[in-house]
């Protein structure tokens, strides 16, 4: 460095300039990689045009602080520059990345945030092929019920102590987050055994189940979990949040209370009703639906007593389909 102003000096906290005993190079400024300025250097040079970039800076308070350089070149070898502090415009994009992926009630991951972090998860689990871990999806039952009598501020507190003991219970490196109003998720890291997942489940729902008290009054909650591994279950996030819903579906179905482990018949059951409702539609649409009335008669009295509907498929190429047996819906 060859000359800089005052301002410079006080931002990098260095002499000002000709006040060093000795010269001064840019890799000695405080920045947090001072690599990285070697490289906007060699790419100034190597282009022969003015390049930008913002680095950090750690000050001799442990204070961060964000700098935009800009540096030209006037010829002879010599860049000429200029310097900005950015550090509320990087803290202002931190923060706003952060409201992005969090749940305002909770303070957790939203599923953003999960579905980012399960991205980066699963990378970093194929690169250093460790254990895998467990996506549980935590549905509170009955919720929306609870929150018709008791109140949306009221609702929301219970919530955040729900969030409170969920992170009680799972290790201090395990993930948490709040899908929406009354589901929530838990990555368990490094954990993929079905014993050891069934007592840290048992325990969630222990706490889960303690009395929550609204103005004094207690109100009972309890909740539904549907569990995956990584990577048997999925080695994609969308996968293994899909089927992680297959099971908490079915643990509701089941009355809830209870927790699932995905299996893959859940998965095939769920195409088979996607598959049967669009052919539904289809006949619909089509007007393949017959509609029958089976009369119901009195035989003593030889009389019409009633009717039966009947509404049967009309294939188009196969004719009239009378079906053997009923296909759950």
């Amino acid at each position: 460095l060859s000359a800089w102003n005052p301002a410079f000096a006080r931002l990098m906290e260095i002499p000002a300039a000709g006040q060093h005993h000795g010269p001064l190079y840019l890799h000695e400024l405080p920045w947090e990689d001072p690599a990285e300025s070697g490289e906007l250097l060699g790419k100034i040079f190597a282009n022969n045009s003015a390049a930008n970039q913002d680095f950090p800076i750690h000050r001799q308070d442990d204070s961060r602080l964000w700098l935009n350089v800009t540096l030209s070149p006037v010829g002879d070898n010599l860049l000429q520059g200029v310097v900005h502090d950015v550090s509320e415009l990087k803290e202002s994009e931190a923060q706003a990345r952060r409201q992005a992926v969090t749940d305002p009630v909770t303070g957790l991951a939203n599923r953003a945030g999960m579905e980012w972090y399960l991205q980066n998860l699963i990378k970093q689990h194929l690169l250093t092929l460790k254990n895998g871990f467990t996506l549980l999806i935590v549905d509170l039952d009955k919720f929306r019920q609870i929150i018709e009598g008791i109140g949306v501020p009221a609702g929301d507190e219970i919530l955040r102590i729900v969030a409170s003991r969920l992170s009680t219970v799972v290790k201090r490196n395990d993930t948490l987050a709040r899908f929406n109003a009354d589901i929530f998720g838990v990555i368990l890291q490094d954990l993929s055994h079905g014993e050891t997942i069934d007592n840290i489940v048992g325990r969630i729902m222990h706490s889960l189940r303690q009395p929550y008290f609204v103005d004094g009054s207690p109100i009972q909650l309890h909740a539904s979990i549907g569990i995956t591994l990584f990577p048997n279950d999925g080695v994609d996030a969308p996968t293994l949040l899909r089927h992680a819903e297959l099971a908490v579906d079915k643990a509701k179905g089941g009355g809830g209370n209870s927790s699932v482990f995905f299996d893959p018949t859940l998965a095939e059951a769920a195409e088979h009703r996607r598959h049967l409702e669009n052919d539904l539609r289809l006949a619909i649409r089509d007007h393949h639906f017959v509609l029958f009335l089976q009369p119901i008669v009195d035989l003593r009295s030889n009389r019409l007593t009633g009717a039966e509907a009947l509404i049967r498929w009309r294939h188009p190429n196969r004719g009239l389909i009378m079906p053997d047996k009923f296909i759950p819906i």
